[in-house]
């Protein structure tokens, strides 16, 4: 079982969810490993609302490759005047049809106290999708690093423009 006690959350998302992605995740499956792997949550902005149909295709060829597996995905609207709506993947179909059938087991981890802390983020006029994702790549090094005693005390991501300053400063050097 999962050592829930270990694990702590960013101020990004609320105790609710939290929580519920740590009971989630304590679950065993029937071969005794762990339910999920590693569990993200990831907010894309999109200044203006302007989508170029790009997004949609590079999230199906990760889940069909089994690198990710879609928990949760919500959209935010928010207008010019600070007005926010929003939908969950469930509503999919008659919002954004390109992202019907990403996940066909909801879990519901987000909620309306989640969005709207979420959507403070987002600029007017814009729009945003939250993602909540677990990186299934990760899943059997995560239950060994778990069944060793081990966790994880940092993870940090970084963009990529960042990573790609990094390695041509150090060929410059």
């Amino acid at each position: 079982m999962v050592n829930t006690e270990r694990y702590t959350c960013s101020m990004v998302v609320t105790p609710t969810f939290c929580s519920a992605t740590a009971d989630y995740a304590a679950k065993e499956s029937t071969d005794g490993g762990l339910t999920l792997g590693p569990v993200e949550i990831a907010v894309f902005s999109f200044p203006g609302s302007q989508f170029n149909g790009q997004v949609a295709p590079a999230l199906r060829e990760l889940i069909e490759s089994e690198t990710i597996h879609v928990l949760d995905l919500a959209f935010i609207i928010k207008a010019e005047n600070g007005d926010v709506a929003w939908f969950e993947i469930e509503d999919a179909a008659m919002h954004a049809p390109e992202f019907s059938g990403f996940h066909d087991d909801p879990i519901d981890l987000l909620n309306t106290e989640d969005i709207e802390l979420l959507a403070e983020e987002v600029a007017p006029g814009s729009s945003a999708a939250v993602l909540v994702f677990e990186h299934t790549w990760a899943k059997k090094l995560a239950g060994a690093v778990e069944g060793s005693g081990g966790f994880v005390v940092a993870r940090e991501y970084i963009p990529a423009p960042v990573v790609e300053a990094a390695v041509a400063a150090a060929q410059n050097s």
